[in-house]
């Protein structure tokens, strides 16, 4: 990892906050509610970039919550 790291100057200091972003993300992307189809279009939009940033997609459990919109 320490050399994976050290490829991209400055990235060290960036990981620590990107896993806290992606751990935010997953955390909301379980507990808050899917968009259903009177969901107005931000929260659509919003609840994808959640989704996809939180990596809660492909055999996730709530992953395909709110495909039918």
């Amino acid at each position: 990892m320490d050399t994976i790291v050290s490829l991209v100057p400055g990235f060290g200091a960036v990981v620590p906050y990107l896993t806290a972003l992606i751990s935010a993300c997953a955390a909301f992307a379980a507990i808050a509610p899917p968009p259903t189809a009177q969901s107005p279009v931000w929260w659509v939009k919003t609840y994808k970039v959640i989704n996809f940033v939180g990596i809660n997609f492909g055999h996730a459990k709530n992953a395909n919550q709110g495909e039918h919109v």
